[in-house]
């Protein structure tokens, strides 16, 4: 995960040699945003993908938040 990008999606890379495994429901937190994942996802080894995810914490990238 990077601290770039969008409030609804992040973009997972995966270079380990294991499969990684997200469930719907998983909050992922740090870098911007804390944030709860859609759907359900096996992460390839060597991949990346767009994870679509929804914001915990409204109002934390805008000025004043949090």
């Amino acid at each position: 995960m990077n601290e770039a990008g969008s409030v609804p999606e992040l973009h997972i890379v995966n270079e380990g040699t294991l499969q990684v495994l997200i469930l719907e429901g998983d909050e992922l937190i740090g870098a911007k945003q804390n944030r709860v994942v859609n759907s359900s996802v096996l992460i390839a080894t060597n991949s990346e993908l767009v994870l679509p995810v929804s914001c915990v914490e409204r109002g934390r990238w805008s000025p004043g938040g949090m």
